[in-house]
């Protein structure tokens, strides 16, 4: 949600949106990306790692699929979507062209390069990387099962910073485009201080290094939640005294690890929530079950919104929202949730 409003203000021009408060975190909405990151280093981690421990290296197979059917369904369909109806200039950019966005697409290697980066739905860049992030862990999951926390740590945090120092060689902030710098700093290597905090958290889980710590108890949520809020203001209190991001190498290089850092201890805080799928929160609950479909489906309908000129702000947020949350309910229940019982079940039947 972080990131659907973001764009609502950002891509609809919005300039009356508060900039105080808890509104000022949707300005820099983007940030959602990194604590989607965080998460899914995390939950890929607890599960690869556990079903490598169950099964060997034959897990390979099954969690592949797994994560096929769980991603591929609804990034194909609003892609089709969105290049006939939003898009469809693309088909008629020259056979060249075309052939490298839909097979840049197709293969999800579309966020490696400027012109294909987000060309097709633009927060799909994220989920391409996402996917190749996947084809990592199905490799590493042998190591990270015999490996600390501390040394995911150490190993992945210096790999992206190191990255992401060569990304400001080649693109030197302040003179180079933002969009540039952005492609070719968020690359893998990039990001993988993010992924690095959830694997740590899913890997003190598994190897029960620290079941005091990490069990639900109300002492445990207020901690972390303390500790989260503290670590947040922090990272908020570098921020903003240099929000022209892109200018500054320092920012680029180690901002994105010390916001990782306070999503980690969010996640964890989350994790020790004591109270067993309470009843209140079964509205955000089951937002976070479509929260796939939030994510691709909100740019479509903002886009299709944006072409009526009198829904702007207020009345633009409204409609953006109905209309994602309409999408992404429909696009769960009759194509995602069947491809993921599909997986379960495939990976149940006896060979």
């Amino acid at each position: 949600m972080l990131v659907v409003v973001y764009h609502i203000v950002e891509v609809g021009q919005w300039r009356e949106f508060p900039v105080t408060g808890w509104a000022l975190w949707f300005r820099i909405g983007w940030i959602g990306v990194d604590l989607f990151f965080v998460i899914s280093g995390f939950v890929i981690t607890l599960s690869a790692v556990s079903a490598y421990r169950k099964n060997g290296r034959s897990f390979v197979g099954d969690y592949l699929r797994h994560r096929w059917f769980r991603i591929a369904p609804l990034y194909f369909c609003t892609i089709l979507v969105f290049v006939w109806l939003v898009s469809p200039e693309i088909l008629f950019a020259g056979a060249g062209k075309t052939l490298a966005h839909i097979t840049s697409h197709a293969l999800f290697l579309h966020n490696l390069h400027p012109s294909t980066y987000g060309s097709i739905n633009g927060p799909n860049w994220s989920v391409a990387l996402e996917m190749q992030f996947y084809v990592l862990i199905a490799f590493i999951a042998p190591w990270l099962s015999r490996t600390s926390p501390l040394k995911v740590l150490l190993l992945f945090i210096p790999i992206a910073w190191s990255f992401r120092y060569a990304s400001t060689l080649f693109f030197p902030p302040g003179t180079s485009s933002p969009h540039e710098q952005h492609v070719f700093s968020s690359q893998l290597p990039g990001t993988l201080d993010a992924f690095a905090f959830g694997i740590a958290i899913a890997l003190l889980i598994l190897n029960r290094s620290a079941n005091s710590i990490l069990a639900p108890s109300w002492r445990n949520f207020i901690i972390w939640t303390a500790l989260a809020a503290l670590l947040l203001k922090l990272s908020m209190a570098l921020y903003w005294p240099r929000a022209n991001y892109w200018d500054n190498a320092a920012m680029i290089i180690f901002w994105r690890t010390v916001l990782a850092g306070a999503f980690a201890t969010v996640v964890v805080a989350a994790i020790t929530f004591p109270m067993k799928k309470p009843l209140v929160l079964w509205p955000l609950t089951y937002l976070g079950r479509i929260s796939y479909g939030l994510y691709l489906w909100h740019t479509l309908v903002l886009t299709t919104l944006l072409s009526l000129p009198w829904v702007r702000g207020a009345t633009l947020l409204q409609w953006t929202l109905i209309g994602t949350i309409i999408l992404a309910a429909t696009s769960w229940h009759f194509l995602e949730a069947p491809f993921v019982s599909k997986a379960k079940h495939d990976k149940k039947r006896p060979a």
